[in-house]
């Protein structure tokens, strides 16, 4: 095989037999081709030659992969479906949820819920959300004596009602200032999912069902 790859390189250079074995055996890689093309000062169409011979031969003495096991085709749909899920949620969970371990937003985080909940109990907590609130994440209604309404994450500490109208802002009022204090409707909308179709849903559900909790080890 070598003597129909390597013979126009070879023969340019070689001078005697010994001198051609050697030359066929460095022209098998790169490196070797072009010092032995300036060792016998030929032109540089002698290195191309040579190094183009080499590759071929080098191609040609890999061994070739048989019976390649093929990828798994569950896989791959069920991997697709979850990267399309994070696409929806980027896009209708990712302002209030998180995630990551304990990141609070507007609502609980999202860490590890494939591990907690089932694909239908994750589908009725986003079409119903307050059928079951997250502890915690219960709000409220404040009602001033000023007639001003406030709707939010209320916490009363020592006579001081605590309402977080957003993530990351709060506003404090007296209890001589409020005059009604009553729980409302979750934080989260009805709806959320009206916007998307059946196989959209579906993703969606698969990428929330595989965020699953990172099991540490200890280290001995």
């Amino acid at each position: 095989m070598l003597k129909k790859i390597l013979p126009v390189g070879v023969t340019a250079i070689a001078e005697t037999a010994t001198v051609s074995a050697k030359l066929t055996r460095e022209s098998l890689n790169f490196k070797g081709a072009i010092r032995a093309a300036f060792r016998v000062k030929r032109k540089p169409v002698v290195i191309v030659s040579l190094s183009i011979a080499g590759t071929l031969a080098s191609l040609m003495l890999q061994p070739a992969v048989v019976n390649a096991a093929p990828p798994n085709a569950n896989a791959v749909v069920k991997r697709n479906a979850v990267l399309r899920g994070q696409l929806h949620f980027e896009e209708a969970c990712a302002y209030c949820h998180s995630t990551c371990k304990g990141v609070i937003d507007v609502g609980p985080s999202l860490f590890g819920l494939g591990g907690r909940m089932k694909r239908n109990e994750i589908l009725e907590a986003i079409e119903k959300p307050n059928a079951k609130i997250a502890k915690g994440f219960e709000n409220a209604t404040l009602l001033l004596v000023s007639g001003r309404v406030l709707n939010g994450k209320v916490t009363v500490a020592d006579g001081v009602y605590r309402v977080e109208v957003e993530p990351g802002v709060s506003k404090t009022f007296l209890a001589k200032d409020v005059e009604d204090f009553q729980p409302s409707r979750s934080a989260m909308p009805e709806g959320t999912l009206d916007d998307l179709d059946d196989r959209q849903k579906s993703d969606l559900i698969n990428f929330l069902g595989s965020l699953k909790p990172v099991i540490e080890v200890a280290e001995k």
